[in-house]
């Protein structure tokens, strides 16, 4: 089996290339319903996706009533999947907490989908 060099097929260079990066990279966008229920998945001071971020090792914004996720194309799908999730338990719940995160991503972290995890949610 032969092992490609990703710097030949980008003009020989030795370092990693923006076009690289670009090509591993997924994106995805998840719309939500109002601002209210942004603002909830969001947290206080952006909390929820901080967590989230930073323990998936994704980009996360929000605009234009989207959240838009990109990243490593696992880390993408399972943040994706996880704020569904969180998305879907605020709107059950009214609310979501730093606890109701908590649990969810670390089920995600720990091998489980974020239904499965959601579902140890009180």
């Amino acid at each position: 089996m032969d092992i490609l060099d990703p710097a030949e097929s980008f003009g020989g260079s030795t370092a990693p290339t923006q076009e690289l990066a670009h090509i591993l990279m997924t994106e995805t966008a998840i719309s939500v319903v109002s601002s209210k229920a942004l603002l909830t998945l969001l947290g206080t001071y952006d909390q929820h996706v901080r967590r989230i971020r930073d323990a998936l090792g994704v980009n996360i914004a929000a605009h234009d009533g989207r959240i838009h996720i990109e990243g490593d194309h696992d880390a993408v799908i399972a943040a994706t999947a996880l704020i569904e999730q969180l998305q879907e338990c605020a709107q059950r719940q009214g609310v979501l907490t730093a606890d109701d995160v908590s649990r969810m991503l670390s089920g995600v972290l720990n091998g489980e989908s974020a239904s499965r995890a959601e579902s140890r949610l009180p």
